[in-house]
């Protein structure tokens, strides 16, 4: 069988895949953002990577695969509010419905699926490091902000010029800092997940997303 070739974006060419410890990979894949059904763009990024590790295994090598669960974010506290429902009620119900349409794929369990709530307190740790060594900085809004013109190499990957760069689009960044930087950290993010969202009456619209397929006891999708 022949080896296995990966595009090196840094180089931009294909090489012959050598992992750093024969004979054994660690393949780390973004998964879900748990504030609604997975969709078909979804699902190929996952059925992707799962032949990728089937394929892995098959030819020999032992393979730890990892894919965590973004439990925390915008669109999650957004949802949650528009339903009137703790954020901890929404996630749950989104990755129980998460890995049964990973089932009815037929899409292997990772070996481990970290989710974010449960390691925030080394994110703290990392940030506070950060801004310690002058690395981020704090918004006036309690956003951490990491200033990327503090890494030179910044930027490598894409080859584009630092200054072509458009700033980030997930929060606005503060006008009046001189450095370009991406937000690390949103203040409200790390607030507890467990706090009741006021109702709302957006709660009962229905989600404008594509669902992959019906769900149980439901007949089409909605597009």
């Amino acid at each position: 069988m022949s080896a296995l070739q990966i595009h090196n974006t840094l180089s931009r060419s294909k090489e012959t895949f050598e992992p750093r410890v024969p004979g054994k990979v660690g393949i780390y894949v973004c998964g879900p953002t748990v504030y609604d059904y997975f969709h078909l763009g979804n699902a190929r990024t996952f059925t992707t990577f799962d032949m990728v590790v089937r394929w892995m295994r098959a030819t020999g090598f032992e393979v730890k695969y990892v894919r965590n669960i973004t439990d925390i974010d915008d669109k999650i506290m957004e949802r949650a509010r528009e339903r009137g429902e703790p954020i901890e009620a929404l996630t749950e119900r989104m990755v129980e419905a998460f890995v049964e349409d990973s089932a009815r794929l037929n899409l292997l369990r990772p070996d481990a699926e970290p989710r974010a709530t449960r390691y925030v307190p080394p994110m703290l740790e990392m940030i506070a490091a950060l801004e310690k060594k002058g690395l981020a900085y704090r918004g006036s809004n309690g956003d951490v902000f990491y200033s990327v013109r503090s890494f030179p190499e910044y930027g490598k990957l894409s080859r584009r010029n630092l200054d072509d760069l458009r700033s980030g689009e997930r929060v606005a960044v503060e006008v009046a800092k001189k450095l370009r930087a991406f937000a690390y950290s949103k203040s409200d993010e790390f607030e507890t997940s467990t706090t009741t969202a006021a109702p709302s009456r957006a709660a009962a619209r229905p989600s404008p997303v594509m669902l992959l397929m019906p769900r149980r006891g439901e007949a089409g999708t909605t597009s």
